[in-house]
């Protein structure tokens, strides 16, 4: 399943797949475990920076939450709100909700430790296809978080709804019917109408010659 149909980290970064040694030395993982890893853990797209002070991830998880809502656009907002606990998995939890496009996420921000020090951890996280889809950004304490803006505005999934998707709504197909409809019904009224007005004239023009 095609997760990724695109997104441009805004700055330097090397990118799993296309410098994978270079992204399993900086990590200090041979190539072998980074991938195992990546299997794992659902990751479809990972970009790490060369002083790995920045990672850009990308993973995808089906769950049975998942699976009863289908897509996070089809929830209002104040629905969303209240689950954001259970998206994010993270008790208590709060986001924004971000609108990109015709697909709804959540943002959420956490300050957290691991082995390598304190970082930010940014996230924006949807429900698309079934599949809770996350792009979390991972950046070290202190330094800048504008590459996050600008790399998921290029965040681009085949599994999100489109504008143009959200405009061809059921309704959108039941009007476009009916309207097909009413203009057949309406040629054909028309039709009989010429038809009657043609035959009386015939008839009127066969009574004047008798």
């Amino acid at each position: 399943m095609e997760i990724v149909k695109n997104i441009e980290p805004y700055g330097d970064f090397y990118v799993y797949g296309e410098q994978t040694e270079k992204v399993a030395d900086i990590l200090g993982m041979s190539e072998a475990d980074l991938k195992d890893n990546c299997q794992q853990n659902g990751v479809a797209y990972l970009a790490v920076d060369k002083a790995n002070t920045k990672q850009i991830k990308i993973t995808h998880i089906t769950t049975d939450f998942s699976n009863s809502i289908i897509n996070l656009s089809n929830l209002s907002d104040s629905n969303i709100s209240a689950l954001v606990p259970d998206i994010t998995g993270v008790e208590g939890a709060m986001g924004e909700i971000i609108k990109k496009d015709g697909q709804k996420f959540i943002k959420a921000q956490f300050k957290t430790n691991d082995s390598g020090g304190e970082y930010i951890l940014t996230q924006y996280i949807t429900v698309a296809e079934r599949n809770v889809v996350a792009l979390s950004f991972y950046t070290t304490s202190g330094e800048s978080t504008d590459y996050i803006e600008e790399t998921f505005e290029s965040f681009e999934s085949p599994l999100f709804i489109t504008e143009k998707q959200a405009e061809s709504s059921p309704l959108g197909y039941v009007l476009l019917v009916a309207a097909i409809v009413f203009a057949v019904a309406c040629a054909v009224i028309i039709f009989t109408i010429i038809k009657d007005i043609k035959k009386d004239k015939t008839e009127e023009i066969r009574e004047d010659d008798n």
